[in-house]
């Protein structure tokens, strides 16, 4: 059962053919095992056993529905061993406490389970056949090591998520969340193959110089749509700040001159004239071990409007066009985005300016 971002429901429209026919292979089925003696009944019934066994063995990916509650969720997790990919993007019900859930039981009991499966048979042959290296140079090393437990867990657009621990006021009113007991989560089991994915979680994700520049203005989109402009002012730059600053002033001048934004119904973003959903290789969707100075630039001093990039000369302001609706109304926005050169946030895109515009 995949998530649906678009749900339609239509009271008087007739059942689904797929509905129907599984009703009639149901009462057919039924018919047809009325007839068997009680004992070809129970070999049947171990055979549907067998089956469903080798299922949850051979099932490698979950992915279940956006409204599929976090018990139901912590179930197929637990009677699936073997799954690679998690898929709860999008989920209504996954929260703090579902992360709390994975660091003090989940993961631990997959590092387990994998060890007791024989992940870690390579260290015990490679102790037998190395016994002095083993005692020499590895005598430090753990089973731990050789565990590979190779899991995505795609948590992107979970709102529920917030900051495990209490956020603080940074700067003029800014909010920041410490998030380090998910720092600690993220890079306690990157190292045995896991990787997690938050994309637009706006509540846990600070600024970061591993941002991307849409991913900036989708995260502040989706703190106003939510009403938590805190959230949103985070991502202002300080020359922003020093302007629209401090936060109550910032969310009065939101509440009062740009009430659309509050609640939107339906965004739409295009970056320099090209429609954003066409530019998802500008997304990195797997956030992995947290590193401060990940994905570093060198400004340049002979050019304020560049920066150089992995050997590429990049502009240093990014421009968004974001068109919003909610209700019956619509209004087009520009966003403008900047690389920034001092602390406490050098490197990382933020936001310098908000205005009204026209939309071509």
């Amino acid at each position: 059962d995949t998530p649906d971002h678009k749900t339609t429901t239509n009271a008087s429209s007739s059942p689904p053919a797929a509905c129907l026919l599984d009703s009639l292979s149901s009462d057919v089925l039924q018919y047809m095992l009325s007839f068997l003696h009680h004992s070809e009944l129970h070999r049947i019934r171990l055979v549907s056993k067998e089956w469903n066994t080798l299922c949850d063995t051979a099932q490698r990916v979950l992915a279940l529905h956006r409204r599929t509650p976090c018990e139901h969720i912590k179930y197929w997790m637990l009677k699936l061993r073997h799954l690679r990919v998690i898929e709860v993007s999008h989920n209504l019900h996954i929260d703090s406490q579902f992360l709390i859930w994975l660091k003090k039981e989940y993961l631990p009991l997959k590092m387990k389970e994998r060890e007791h499966d024989g992940t870690a048979s390579e260290y015990r042959a490679h102790k037998q056949l190395n016994p002095i290296t083993i005692l020499h140079a590895d005598s430090e090393r753990t089973t731990d090591e050789f565990i590979d437990l190779h899991l995505h867990l795609n948590m992107s657009y979970c709102f529920g998520i917030e900051c495990v621990e209490e956020p603080q006021l940074y700067g003029r009113g800014g909010v920041n969340g410490h998030n380090v007991w998910l720092t600690k989560l993220i890079n306690e089991y990157t190292p045995y193959g896991c990787s997690f994915n938050f994309y637009g979680n706006f509540r846990i994700i600070n600024p970061s110089p591993t941002l991307e520049p849409r991913h900036v203005v989708e995260l502040q989109l989706y703190s106003l749509k939510h009403d938590e402009v805190q959230h949103c002012f985070k991502h202002a730059s300080m020359a922003n700040r020093q302007f629209t600053g401090p936060l109550p002033r910032f969310e009065r001048m939101i509440k009062n001159g740009y009430p659309i934004m509050i609640g939107w119904d339906q965004c739409h973003i295009i970056h320099d004239g090209v429609d954003a959903a066409q530019q998802q290789q500008q997304q990195p969707h797997t956030l992995s071990a947290v590193h401060p100075h990940d994905g570093y630039v060198s400004p340049l001093s002979s050019d304020d409007d560049e920066y150089v990039e992995h050997g590429t000369l990049k502009p240093s302001k990014q421009h968004f066009i974001v068109i919003l609706h909610k209700l019956q109304k619509r209004e087009t926005f520009k966003w403008t985005l900047s690389r920034q050169k001092l602390p406490p946030f050098a490197q990382c895109w933020m936001t310098d300016s908000v205005c009204p515009c026209h939309a071509n």
